[in-house]
C-alpha cells in the first residue's frame, strides 16, 4: 500500500558545543525540544518514528499538519534554545 506522507526530521543546533560548555543546560533544552515535538507533532496528526540522539525523525500523513507543526513549533523552540 502507497502513503503519501511529509517527513521531518527535527535537529538542536549545537548541542554538542553546549554540551562541551554547559553539560546541565544542554540536558534541560534537550528536554523541552522533546515536550514541544511530542505535544505538537501528536496534536497536528503525526508520529513520532524515532528518536536520534538530539534529533527527531517524525511522520505526518497529511502534509498541511507538518507545515503547520513548523509554524508552531520552530518559535517555541528556537525561542526557548536561544534564551
Amino acid at each position: 500500500m502507497r502513503q503519501l506522507a511529509a517527513i521531518m526530521f527535527s535537529d538542536m543546533s549545537g548541542y554538542t558545543a553546549l554540551m562541551q560548555q554547559n553539560e546541565q543546560l544542554a540536558k534541560v533544552k534537550h528536554r523541552r525540544l522533546k515536550e514541544v515535538l511530542e505535544a505538537s507533532v501528536s496534536v497536528h496528526q503525526g508520529k513520532i518514528l524515532q528518536y536520534y540522539g538530539d534529533g527527531a525523525l517524525s511522520i505526518f500523513v497529511n502534509t498541511r499538519d507538518s507545515h503547520v507543526l513548523l509554524l508552531i513549533a520552530a518559535p517555541a523552540t528556537f525561542g526557548f534554545l536561544i534564551n
